[in-house]
């Protein structure tokens, strides 16, 4: 499939890529990924962590309302592609997949140069995420999107830069019960993720929201 022309390479670059490219990719403006995030309590909670651990490391945290799981990339462009936009929604809309659980149990420092990130990682939920990914990579290709069919090692960064931490358990695990996915557009030098479009995994709508009458909330 041919990549649109506005778009150097989907959202994280493969470790194969040449650094200028890579570089390149992270300074295009309008980056689009599917992913999850905590509701607000859980991610106030998980942003005091990020910065207690920031302080004690000598990194900086990620803000609450940027506390996300990465799922899969759509793409970074030079300027927001509406088609494209729109197939990813169409995409979501049609993905099938049960809520489940997520807990995070273990952290450590991914040392990717200057801009190294410590992250959380789970265990239970782990299988479920790749099935989820899968399940969205395969949505994807059907509306026409290019989508990387290998899943990247799930996590959540709480905090770039400070000291590198090697792999070790949290005092205290957290998690949750995963029952929505969103597309968020990242806007390059803001520092602030605008979130385009969520979705209700299927049988979660009364659960997680009685008021809503449709499984897709599109924000614009």
């Amino acid at each position: 499939m041919r990549h649109d022309p506005r778009q150097l390479c989907l959202f994280g670059a493969p470790a194969s890529m040449p650094v200028r490219l890579r570089e390149k990719a992270r300074q295009l403006p309008h980056k689009f990924f599917f992913a999850f995030q905590p509701r607000a309590d859980e991610a106030l909670a998980i942003s005091q962590l990020a910065a207690t651990m920031a302080s004690q490391h000598g990194g900086v945290p990620i803000r609450a309302d940027n506390l996300h799981v990465s799922l899969n990339g759509v793409g970074a462009y030079t300027t927001v592609p509406a088609d494209i936009v729109d197939r990813a929604i169409t995409a979501a809309a049609a993905v099938d997949f049960a809520p489940f659980d997520v807990v995070f149990d273990r952290f450590l420092t991914w040392n990717n140069g200057p801009k190294r990130a410590t992250v959380v990682r789970c265990s239970t939920g782990e299988a479920e995420l790749t099935a989820l990914y899968t399940a969205i990579c395969t949505a994807m290709m059907q509306s026409g999107l290019p989508a990387e069919e290998a899943p990247g090692t799930p996590h959540m960064t709480l905090f770039y830069g400070g000291a590198v931490l090697p792999e070790q358990h949290l005092p205290q695990p957290f998690g949750w019960r995963v029952g929505r996915f969103c597309l968020i557009h990242s806007i390059h030098g803001t520092g602030r993720h605008k979130v385009r479009g969520e979705w209700l995994l299927r049988g979660t709508q009364a659960a997680l929201d009685p008021d809503r009458p449709g499984t897709t909330r599109l924000l614009f």
